[in-house]
């Protein structure tokens, strides 16, 4: 019987060490990412995470550099030429002007420099705007007949 509770003693020990010390995978660009929305909220004291997470794909240096306007000889890569793209979602309740609470959910993304350190980017929205702006000319046209 003794055996059994010095075992789980020692489990509820490194758990609760690993959880205080919230080093935890992407936590500084959780944080940098909360920075910019919070301020926007109607109500920013309302603000409460729901759930967080953080995770890395590899794309190529062509993709990574056209999607978020970055030069592509400022990208890290690995031994196969690939580069690190930082997705991080964040879902949130805030209360909106009415003071009901509403759930949200933000995106950000972050590239790796070639000193190694994440920075925030921004996705390249021009082009995709044009398209459906283009689209929406040409859907109008159509439907007056020209």
């Amino acid at each position: 019987g003794m055996k059994k509770l010095s075992h789980t003693a020692i489990i509820l020990i490194s758990l609760t060490s690993a959880s205080c010390s919230d080093m935890r995978f992407g936590a500084e660009q959780i944080a940098e990412c909360e920075q910019g929305y919070i301020h926007s909220l109607k109500s920013p004291s309302s603000y409460k995470i729901i759930e967080s997470e953080a995770f890395v794909t590899t794309d190529s240096v062509d993709k990574i550099s056209q999607d978020f306007k970055i030069a592509g000889n400022s990208l890290a890569t690995n031994e196969n030429g690939m580069a690190s793209l930082m997705y991080v979602r964040i879902e949130y309740d805030a209360d909106n002007s009415y003071g009901a609470s509403i759930r949200n959910e933000e995106f950000c993304h972050f590239t790796k420099n070639t000193s190694g350190k994440w920075e925030q980017a921004f996705r390249d929205y021009s082009a995709e705007i044009e398209q459906l702006e283009a689209d929406a000319i040409d859907g109008v046209k159509r439907s007056l007949g020209n």
